[in-house]
């Protein structure tokens, strides 16, 4: 199903619906992000424009996984194809993604969102019972 049509779908549907759609998509980007930093993946394409193959073979990584995230990080426009089908991290991703010292530096933001959603998991996981209520609720506080 092409972007287009998963669209429209998506838009005849209800405001709830559409709402908890954007979420989901919202979370997926975040994740996204996160693997591409705390893989160095976001890092090696600021150095320089670089084929997928040549990002693979730069970081021994399993070819299908890194392709996914590839595909990924260009839909989300984190990066960008040019010609010869080199990946591309734009300035201005750059200083949101990977450049620590720019003021736009959103980078530890994703992977925080990410990593504290699996603490969030973890911890109703564990829970059984009237317990879990008050620990979600303590997480929520924190």
């Amino acid at each position: 199903m092409a972007w287009d049509d998963l669209s429209s779908v998506v838009e005849s549907r209800s405001a709830d619906f559409k709402r908890l759609w954007r979420y989901s998509v919202g979370f997926y980007g975040v994740w996204v992000a996160h693997v591409g930093r705390q893989l160095g993946l976001l890092e090696r394409l600021a150095k320089s424009p670089v084929s997928e193959d040549d990002l693979i073979a730069a970081t021994d990584f399993h070819p299908p996984a890194v392709h996914a995230w590839c595909s990924a990080a260009a839909s989300y426009g984190f990066v960008s194809k040019k010609k010869g089908g080199k990946l591309h991290l734009s300035k201005r991703m750059k200083a949101i993604l990977v450049d620590r010292k720019s003021p736009d530096y959103l980078g530890g933001q994703f992977s925080y969102l990410a990593l504290r959603s699996l603490s969030s998991t973890a911890a109703l996981k564990t829970c059984s019972g009237q317990a879990a209520p008050a620990i979600w609720h303590s997480l929520l506080k924190s």
